[in-house]
């Protein structure tokens, strides 16, 4: 009886080292090209596994949730922005952050607000004295009602949420990075385009009740 011939199986990428390799007749599903990669592939996948239960625990943890969301919509202020100039001294270059027009410390109930949150030099973030330049230059560039809305919205009460709402509300921010981030630069090039996207991302992430989290422009 004639023997049949095993067809070779499809050259892959080590799961290990990155290299694409052939895996041997009698393993057609090896992962790894060889020992030392089986071993880094298990150091690395002990390693995710580790990772995701710290980020498990960690959602019950309210203090980093906080942290985690206010990273979120740091981020998704300064898409919003992309390519302008710090708020507060007109400057381009360096590190942009999500700078707060009213600090975060002293006005905890709007800090996720991202009518609170623009582009601000990481230099001039640092700078109290910058405080003032933001509100200012807030005005300008928007209109004093935008500056009105916000001196209104430091009497809004304090959030009370869980953890669980927080990293819930982070994890929305992250997909609405992403969708911002496809959008054209025309459809951020006005101040009124770029109110009317953070009413739509303050509402999507559903943190704020509407009337906090809205502008009419």
């Amino acid at each position: 009886m004639s023997s049949i011939k095993k067809k070779r199986p499809r050259k892959k990428k080590c799961k290990g080292c990155g290299d694409l390799f052939q895996p041997p007749l009698a393993r057609p599903l090896a992962q790894v090209c060889s020992p030392r990669c089986a071993i880094a592939y298990q150091t690395e996948q002990k390693k995710r596994k580790a990772k995701k239960e710290r980020q498990e625990f960690n959602q019950e943890d309210i203090n980093w949730t906080k942290e985690k969301l206010q990273q979120t919509v740091n981020t998704l202020a300064r898409e919003i922005d992309r390519g302008l100039p710090c708020l507060a001294t007109g400057k381009t270059g360096g590190q942009m952050h999500g700078g707060h027009v009213y600090s975060r410390g002293a006005h905890t109930q709007m800090r996720f607000n991202l009518h609170n949150i623009h582009r601000q030099t990481a230099y001039s973030n640092t700078m109290q004295s910058h405080d003032g330049l933001m509100q200012e230059k807030l005005a300008d560039e928007y209109g004093p009602e935008y500056l009105q809305y916000l001196k209104q919205l430091r009497g809004s009460p304090v959030l009370k949420l869980s953890a669980k709402e927080y990293y819930s509300a982070h994890r929305k921010g992250l997909k609405l990075i992403k969708k911002v981030q496809r959008k054209d630069n025309r459809e951020l090039n006005t101040p009124a385009k770029r109110i009317a996207l953070r009413n739509e991302c303050n509402a999507a992430l559903g943190i704020y009740p509407p009337s906090l989290a809205w502008f009419n422009v």
